[in-house]
């Protein structure tokens, strides 16, 4: 038996049972991105996030954008535990204008353009009691994504997967490898080692060397920069197989990048 159970209310998160949710960052900075939360009532809880949690927001709930139009099909009843249930699906449909604020470059995007993104599908394990659904109060929902985490948390933009726009209509396209990427990789991991290096010491390390980092990487060459209240770090490829492209992190996670 396959069962599907939502409970929703206008006081709590849709997440709290079972949905499946979309994340949008046109302009891939870690910042600034969209969420898209939906359940099998059809209904929908959009956020737009200043910054990941982990870097205190802000989150503005809700954020509804105009113009989403969503549908979703039952295979089965809701919050009946005594039938047998298929499936349900969703359809979605966002329009271009409403990531315009969001930071994406070209609206639409131009052929080749990419965008990070994710999809996460929550499910919960439920027990029958009193003829009626509880969640089963000893264990974690269950997650499931569209391009893998490596942690159970979808509020890490970085690890989102790419989506990559074309015109074509009828030929196949090979998928473009962000040519910035280890950069970002590299940027990100000094990132997370500052953010330890700040729980520990209330401060952050001055230097690549506290960090026990050194500054070549593979035709990547990284370096830190100390500033009063955080840090900036910058990661830059060699000439010969480089992007052209300068990347930067702070101690917010925002990455960005500049011609060098």
């Amino acid at each position: 038996m396959l069962s599907i159970f939502i409970v929703y209310n206008t006081s709590s998160s849709i997440f709290h049972d079972n949905d499946f949710e979309v994340f949008i960052d046109p302009n891939g900075d870690n910042h600034n991105y969209y969420e898209l939360e939906i359940n099998a009532l059809n209904t929908r809880w959009e956020l737009r996030l200043g910054r990941p949690y982990r870097d205190n927001g802000p989150v503005l709930d809700p954020d509804n954008m105009d113009g989403v139009q969503s549908a979703i099909q039952l295979d089965g009843t809701l919050n009946h535990p005594f039938d047998t249930d298929v499936d349900w699906t969703v359809e979605l449909a966002f329009p271009w204008k409403g990531f315009a604020s969001y930071g994406a470059q070209h609206l639409p995007p131009k052929s080749g353009e990419q965008w990070r993104v994710n999809f996460s599908r929550v499910e919960w394990e439920l027990l029958i009691e009193d003829s009626v659904y509880r969640k089963n109060p000893n264990k974690p929902e269950n997650n499931w994504v569209w391009s893998p985490q490596g942690a159970v948390a979808m509020h890490m933009p970085e690890r989102w997967g790419f989506l990559q726009f074309s015109d074509s209509k009828s030929e196949a396209v090979d998928f473009r490898p962000d040519p910035t990427l280890r950069q970002r990789d590299l940027l990100m991991e000094i990132y997370y080692m500052q953010k330890a290096w700040y729980r520990i010491t209330g401060s952050f390390a001055e230097s690549l060397s506290d960090l026990g980092l050194s500054s070549d990487h593979d035709n990547v060459k990284i370096n830190l920069i100390a500033l009063q209240d955080g840090f900036t770090a910058t990661a830059i490829q060699a000439a010969t197989t480089g992007s052209g492209m300068q990347m930067f992190v702070n101690e917010r996670g925002r990455l960005w990048s500049a011609a060098k």
